[in-house]
C-alpha cells in the first residue's frame, strides 16, 4: 500500500542518516495449569466460533487465523511443533544454549535465532524493518517509541499485542497490567503507544540496582561512629583518608568510589533532598533536578570531596569491572556505589554493609524509585503465522519459573538446591570453567551480557532470596529499606509526534549538564563565579519548554490510569 511505501522510505532515510552520523530438564512445579486440551488442537480440529475475537467489519482480526492452536495457560504451548524466526543482540550461539533446548521442550516452539554484533544490531534491526525483510519477532528488541510509532503505527510491521494480551494470551504479563478487579494498572499505561502495544515491556517491580555500600572494618578501626548528615560525612571521609585503616602505607584510602566513573555520584543528590539530576516529580509536578538550589549545594559538597582528595579522582578514566580497580578500591574504599552485587567486593565483602543515604542539614533524605518498565523489548512482526504463540513463549519470562530458567539455569546441570537450617531452599550455582557469574550466565542462558538492552520480564525477588549469596539477600534486603524514603520517579510516558520534535534537544541539554557537573566538581569551573551562567545557558537551550512537555505527557499519563 502507499502508506507503508511511505513509511518504508521514512525509514530507509533514518538509518541512512543514523550511518552517516554515528561517531536438558524444565524446572518443576512451573505454577501453570495444565489446561491444553489436545483435542482442540489436533489438525482434524475445528476452529471455535469466537477465537479471533474480530468483529466481521474490521481491516484485519484481532487475532491469527491460527490463534485456536495455541493453549491459553498450559504447555506445551502447540501440540504440533512449530519453528519461528527471531533476531536479537548478543555474541551466543543460540542453538548450544541449554535454555534454549529447556524451552523448545516446554513449549514445542523451535526458533531460528540471528544473533547479531551488540554493536551493530540497532543499525540491522532498522534495515531490516525498512527493507521488509525482517523475522517473526525481535527478542532484546531496544525499540525505541519513536520507533514503536513508525514501525507500528504507520507502517504496521509491528502488530499491536494488547487484543492478544487481552484475549488471555499472557496470564503472567496480565497479573501486572491488571489489578484483582480487572482494571488497568499504570504500569499497562506506561506501555501504550497512542492506545496500543506493539512491544513488551521489562518491568522494574519496585527495585533498582543501585546502592551505596560502606566499609564498617574501616569505621570499626578507626573507631568512627555512623555518620547522619553530610557534615558528619565529610569528616569521616577526612579521618579515613589520614588514618590509614587498611594498615598499608603504600595505599592511600579512597572516600567514595565506583567502578563506574562518576557514577557514585548520583545516589548521593538524595542527601540533599533531589533524587537525580534529571527529570523527577516533586508531588504532581515536573522539575529538572540540575537548576535547583539544592542541585548547587551537591556540587559545592563534592567539589570539596574532590579539592581534598576524598573521592577517587578518577572520575573520566575508570573502567567498568577493570579487575585491577576492583582489587585496588575495594580494599581501600570506605564508601563505594556499584551497580550490582557487593560480592565484586571479593575477599572485602565481608567489610561492607549496604548504607542508607545520610540525612543532610535540613533532615530531608530521599531516595528514587527505579523506572517502572523499560519499553521495547519484545516485538511480533506481522510475518508471524503464530503470533499468540510467540506471546505465550515471551509471557513465560514474566512467571517466576521463567525468571529462574534465564538467570539460574537447570536444576542439577547449571545449579545445585539445598536447605538452610530455617528449611528453605537455596541455590548455588554450579560454575564448571566459568570463572566469574557472568561467564556461568552466558554459558547456559539467553541473555547476553549487554547492560543497556533489556529482556521481556521483571525483576524476580524470589530469584535473590533463594541465593546462597548471603551478600546479594542482604542487598535485596537493604533495597526494601529504601522503600521508607524513596519518592516516586517520572513514569514511563508516551510522547505526541509534536511533543517528540519538540525533545529533539533534550540530549544535548543532558550532555551539558553533565559536562559542567564534572567541570565543577574538578574545579575546571568555578561554582560560585559559574552558576549564573550555567542557568542562563540551560535558558538558552530550552529548559523550561522541555521541562513543559515532559508536564504534559504526565499529566495525560495520570488521566489515562485514572
Amino acid at each position: 500500500m502507499p502508506k507503508r511505501i511511505l513509511s518504508i522510505l521514512i525509514a530507509l532515510i533514518i538509518v541512512i542518516s543514523t550511518l552517516l552520523t554515528a561517531c536438558s530438564e524444565i524446572p518443576e512445579n512451573s505454577g501453570v495449569e495444565d489446561t491444553f486440551d489436545v483435542s482442540d488442537t489436533s489438525e482434524d480440529s475445528t476452529e471455535p466460533e469466537d477465537s479471533s475475537g474480530a468483529e466481521e467489519d474490521s481491516e484485519e482480526p484481532a487475532l491469527s487465523e491460527n490463534a485456536w492452536r495455541t493453549a491459553k495457560t498450559a504447555f506445551p504451548i502447540v501440540v504440533d511443533e512449530i519453528t519461528l524466526k527471531g533476531m536479537m543482540p548478543g555474541d551466543l550461539k543460540w542453538e548450544e544454549q541449554g535454555v534454549v533446548k529447556a524451552l523448545e521442550k516446554l513449549t514445542n516452539i523451535s526458533i531460528e535465532m540471528t544473533v547479531v554484533p551488540a554493536d551493530t544490531f540497532e543499525e540491522r534491526k532498522l534495515v531490516a524493518l525498512a527493507s521488509d525483510e525482517y523475522p517473526d519477532f525481535f527478542y532484546m528488541a531496544g525499540l525505541s517509541a519513536e520507533q514503536q510509532m513508525l514501525y507500528g503505527q504507520k507502517s504496521g510491521a509491528l502488530i499491536d499485542l494488547l487484543p492478544m494480551i487481552e484475549g488471555g494470551y499472557a496470564p503472567n504479563l496480565s497479573n501486572f497490567f491488571y489489578d484483582a478487579d480487572s482494571a488497568p494498572t499504570p504500569t499497562l499505561a506506561s506501555c501504550l503507544v497512542d492506545g496500543k502495544m506493539y512491544s513488551l515491556p521489562y518491568i522494574y517491580n519496585g527495585f533498582d540496582e543501585g546502592f551505596i555500600a560502606i566499609n564498617t572494618a574501616f569505621l570499626e578501626k578507626l573507631e568512627l561512629e555512623m555518620p547522619q548528615t553530610t557534615d558528619q560525612l565529610l569528616e569521616t571521609l577526612r579521618k579515613v583518608k589520614d588514618g590509614n585503616p587498611n594498615g598499608n602505607k603504600k595505599s592511600k584510602e579512597i572516600g567514595i568510589a565506583s567502578l563506574y566513573g562518576s557514577h557514585y555520584l548520583t545516589p548521593f543528590l538524595g542527601c540533599f533532598s533531589i533524587p537525580t539530576d534529571g527529570i523527577y516529580l516533586d508531588g504532581s509536578t515536573v522539575k529538572l533536578g540540575a537548576v535547583q538550589p539544592e542541585y548547587k549545594e551537591f556540587l559545592e559538597f563534592f567539589a570539596t570531596c574532590f579539592e581534598e582528595e576524598l573521592v577517587d579522582t578518577r572520575l573520566k578514566s575508570n573502567t567498568v569491572n577493570d579487575k585491577d580497580a576492583v582489587a585496588e578500591l575495594s580494599a581501600n574504599t570506605i564508601f563505594m556505589m556499584y551497580t550490582g552485587s557487593t560480592a565484586v567486593f571479593g575477599d572485602h565483602a565481608d567489610d561492607y554493609t549496604v548504607f542508607t543515604l545520610t540525612d543532610p542539614a535540613n533532615g530531608k533524605k530521599v531516595w528514587s524509585a527505579p523506572k517502572d518498565v523499560e519499553i521495547g523489548t519484545f516485538a511480533i512482526t506481522d510475518k508471524c503465522e503464530y503470533p499468540e504463540a510467540m506471546l505465550r513463549w515471551a509471557d513465560y519470562f514474566y512467571s517466576a519459573e521463567g525468571q529462574k530458567l534465564l538467570n539460574m539455569g537447570v536444576e542439577g546441570e547449571n545449579y545445585t538446591l539445598k536447605e538452610d537450617e530455617d528449611g528453605n531452599s537455596l541455590w548455588t550455582p554450579k560454575k564448571k570453567a566459568a570463572a566469574t557469574m557472568s561467564e556461568w550466565l552466558t554459558s547456559f542462558s539467553i541473555l547476553p551480557t549487554l547492560t543497556t538492552v533489556k529482556a521481556p520480564g521483571f525483576y524476580c525477588y524470589d530469584i535473590i532470596t533463594t541465593s546462597s549469596d548471603e551478600v546479594a539477600v542482604k542487598q535485596s534486603e537493604y533495597r526494601l529499606a529504601l522503600n521508607e524514603i524513596t519518592v516516586p520517579s517520572y513514569p514511563t510516558v508516551t510522547f505526541t509526534e509534536d511533543e517528540l520534535a519538540g525533545l529533539e534537544g533534550f540530549a544535548v541539554l543532558s550532555n551539558y549538564i553533565a559536562d559542567m557537573q564534572l567541570k565543577f566538581i574538578t574545579g575546571e569551573a568555578d561554582i560560585e563565579k559559574d552558576w549564573d551562567d550555567y542557568i542562563e545557558i540551560l535558558e538558552k537551550y530550552r529548559v523550561d519548554s522541555y521541562v513543559a512537555i515532559y508536564q504534559a505527557a504526565y499529566d495525560r499519563y495520570i488521566e489515562s490510569v485514572k
